[in-house]
């Protein structure tokens, strides 16, 4: 029965991968836009959700992660425009304690937020930091088919008091478009496995 059910669940798995990808297909390019962050929190990546960002700060004040500490499986980071009132408040802050310790939470909240950094890339902090650093940051904007929900949704609102993050833009980080060939390996494997897993439900023993 178990290997049944397991037969079952990948080939729904697959298929429902095979149905992102295709969304996101119909959405985005195989060649990414280039796009500031305060562009693409004002309106939108356009017709091109494979994009390349500049002009962002990550906001390591505060984020979610699955996994361990060092070994995280998957981050949950906010990003606001670099040039922004928050930013400003930021960089302000910071002058004003030059040489001084700061306790992180101390530090200035934005007012709003509008971007959300989805990865798996980012295991460590220094990775993160890294990525923070970098001049660009290059994924899909994922709203097609994902939104904030359950825990690392509760933890967010728990750091960022009042932000309203069902309006924010999900950008998932060094994730590009599939080609035709892997979103039908998905869809075909999908629909093979399903049949399979529904075939040895059938199957009567004597």
């Amino acid at each position: 029965m178990r290997f049944k059910l397991v037969i079952l669940g990948l080939g729904v798995f697959l298929c429902y991968r095979g149905y992102e990808e295709m969304k996101l297909k119909g959405i985005a390019a195989p060649e990414a836009q280039e796009i500031t962050c305060a562009e693409l929190i004002a309106n939108g990546p356009g017709e091109n959700a494979h994009v390349i960002i500049s002009d962002f700060m990550l906001l390591q004040q505060a984020y979610v992660y699955e996994g361990s500490e060092n070994n995280m499986d998957k981050v949950w980071i906010p990003a606001v425009a670099l040039g922004g009132e928050f930013h400003q408040e930021f960089s302000n802050y910071l002058s004003e304690r030059d040489g001084e310790d700061i306790n992180p939470d101390d530090l200035p909240k934005p007012k709003s937020i509008g971007l959300m950094v989805i990865s798996s890339r980012m295991k460590t902090d220094d990775q993160m930091t890294a990525v923070a650093d970098a001049d660009t940051i290059r994924g899909l904007v994922i709203n097609e088919i994902e939104k904030l929900s359950g825990e690392e949704l509760e933890i967010l609102k728990s750091s960022y008091p009042g932000i309203d993050f069902s309006t924010v833009y999900i950008l998932e980080h060094g994730r590009e478009p599939s080609g035709s060939g892997k979103m039908l390996g998905f869809l075909g494997g999908g629909a093979l496995l399903s049949l399979l897993g529904l075939g040895l439900f059938l199957i009567k023993k004597d």
